[in-house]
């Protein structure tokens, strides 16, 4: 029987089970196996630059940066176990086709000792993009309004452009970028470091942690200017061509203009002047019409609150016009008759014709009723440069009195008697 036992290698074996089997239960019934979970635990990402050498960025989708893993082992191990001592990594160098990278659990305490580690999530599944760079132009987006009275002058910015970079999906989207400032009740400038706000083509905005920027924030100059209102004055200069005349109307579409600057120079501007140098008229023939943006003729530091405000000023220029009138013979008069002489008009003329030039409007406010004709008899006798005048007719000039914008463009001549007063 002894020798049979001896050299039986199946009762053998089965000796050896039995054995570990009472093992196995004594020592789970002193420290028996048991299950861990530990959450939150972040998922490791490394050899990351291997796709930014591919000029490629990445995307971690559906929640696979965070972790629940499962620790089996033995009690007394589990109870000194804590979330710190769990590793979770995934390696870019092993990143498949499919864009999934293997994660791999381990515990920095005790690794060998666990009898497993595990989690629900065994990879890390990437959105993988090529890499795509674009340089916007920042301009300032306003928000608000100033305190009544005043107006927002032009923003100066640090920088005015912006480059970003990420998914080639995201950045084509992005079709503009602003620095908004918040400019609600200020009187003041306003100096501040503005974020920069990415916009798609309809002006809505773009947020993506994917997206990166060389500066999120762009340090801004905002002035805040006080308005007022000032009249504006035009100026002309020069004579038009021969036979033409200005009528001294000057029509302007716009008499008054809102500007802005600071405190200290609008106070001394009362109102804004279109020079004489840009209204010359020198030989013109028609009326002048030119059209002017009023920023021209702003002082320095100075601008308008409706910076496309524009002026068109009209001088108005006419041929001049002749007209004849009619003047009574009793409203000449002879003046300077020496007292040796009698002298009246002669012949049958009842009235003189009067050529007068002139623009339109001011031949008709010529009234005939009060223009007066003179003749200068002693001026007429000294002409004739003898010692006597012998009675006789004479034609002579007769001298006009008129008012208004008219000119005589003709002599007027009448026919006088001159007789010497016999002595008694």
């Amino acid at each position: 029987m002894k020798k049979k036992l001896t050299n039986n290698l199946l009762l053998k074996i089965l000796s050896v089970l039995i054995a570990f089997s009472l093992w196995f239960v004594v020592i789970n019934i002193d420290d028996p196996v048991d299950e861990k979970t530990f959450s939150n635990i972040k998922v490791n990402l490394i050899n990351t630059d291997v796709l930014a050498a591919q000029d490629k960025v990445y995307e971690v989708l559906d929640g696979s940066d965070v972790l629940k893993v499962k620790v089996e082992a033995n009690r007394s191990l589990l109870e000194n176990l804590s979330a710190s001592d769990i590793v979770a990594e995934a390696d870019f160098k092993k990143v498949t086709e499919d864009n999934t990278v293997e994660i791999n659990l381990y515990s920095t305490r005790s690794n060998d000792e666990i009898r497993s580690i595990s989690s629900g999530v065994t990879a890390v599944k990437l959105n993988v993009e090529d890499k795509k760079s674009k340089r916007l132009m920042l301009r300032t987006e306003i928000a608000g309004e100033p305190e009544s009275g005043y107006i927002v002058g032009s923003p100066v910015m640090d920088q005015n452009r912006v480059e970003i970079s990420g998914p080639e999906s995201v950045i084509s989207e992005i079709a503009s970028a602003a620095l908004k400032v918040d400019v609600s009740d200020w009187d003041r400038a306003i100096f501040t470091y503005a974020d920069v706000v990415l916009y798609d083509a309809d002006k809505k905005v773009i947020e993506s942690d994917a997206v990166t920027m060389n500066t999120n924030h762009v340090k801004v100059t905002v002035p805040i200017l006080r308005t007022k209102v000032v009249p504006i004055v035009v100026e002309t200069t020069g004579v038009p061509a021969e036979g033409y005349a200005a009528t001294g109307v000057v029509e302007q579409s716009v008499n008054s203009v809102m500007i802005a600057a600071e405190d200290s120079v609008i106070a001394g501007i009362n109102r804004i002047v279109i020079p004489k140098a840009d209204l010359d008229i020198t030989d013109d023939t028609e009326t002048l019409e030119k059209t002017y943006s009023i920023k021209r003729f702003l002082p320095e530091n100075v601008v308008l609150a409706d910076e496309e405000t524009k002026i068109t000023v009209k001088v108005f220029i006419e041929k001049l016009k002749e007209q004849a009138f009619k003047i009574p013979a009793e409203q000449i008069h002879l003046v300077g008759v020496p007292k040796d002489y009698e002298v009246k008009l002669a012949g049958d003329a009842t009235e003189f014709n009067l050529y007068l030039k002139g623009l339109e409007a001011d031949l008709k406010a010529v009234q005939i009723s009060e223009i007066e004709g003179f003749i200068q008899v002693d001026n007429y006798m000294e002409s004739l440069d003898v010692e006597k005048v012998e009675d006789g007719v004479y034609l002579v000039s007769i001298e006009f009195d008129f008012s208004g914008n008219v000119v005589q463009i003709r002599d007027v001549k009448a026919l006088i008697s001159i007789q010497i007063i016999e002595e008694m």
